[in-house]
């Protein structure tokens, strides 16, 4: 600079600052973002209700989940199919689906059903699955709900109905 004489030499000393100084929420962030993730992946189930819904009389259990046809052992718990319609019914959200396996259901849980909105469908056909009222009461009860989802039930034989009212699968009804 100014006046004469030799050269000088400019040191520059560049200091390389760490990121967590410059952003200190960067860490903090990426750990929420992390467990964000992984709460999804864990509780994804729980926060959307089942759309399918598995039902099987002999295998079944109504206090597992039925979000599958079979038992199944988890870190959760256990899980597999219900036991009773009514119970896969009142699993599934509006324009869920229930399956019921083949068999012959009957008794509480498997007589008065109450349906809106949801489609009920046997596994394989009115030929084997069978809903025995035996004499007690109707098989399904189909609410007026005012949702926009049908209420569809499919593939049932309906034996020994009984109603005082709108009908009751007295003698054998196929849906």
């Amino acid at each position: 600079c100014g006046g004469g004489g030799g050269g000088g030499v400019l040191f520059l000393m560049i200091r390389r600052t760490p990121r967590s100084t410059l952003f200190p929420y960067t860490t903090l962030f990426r750990s929420l973002l992390t467990i964000a993730v992984l709460f999804t992946i864990v509780y994804s189930e729980q926060l959307f209700a089942y759309q399918i819904c598995y039902v099987n009389d002999l295998t079944g259990d109504d206090s597992w989940d039925g979000s599958l046809p079979s038992y199944v052992w988890t870190q959760r718990g256990p899980r597999g199919p219900k036991k009773t319609i009514q119970a896969g019914v009142a699993e599934v959200d509006y324009g869920g689906t229930v399956i019921v396996a083949d068999g012959t259901y009957s008794g509480p849980g498997n007589i008065e059903i109450m349906l809106c909105g949801i489609t009920l469908q046997s596994e394989n056909g009115p030929n084997n699955c069978i809903i025995d009222c035996q004499n007690l009461g109707k098989a399904f009860e189909i609410n007026d709900c005012s949702e926009q989802e049908p209420t569809i039930v499919d593939g049932f034989t309906v034996t020994n109905g009984y109603a005082d009212e709108y009908g009751g699968g007295d003698r054998k009804s196929v849906v």
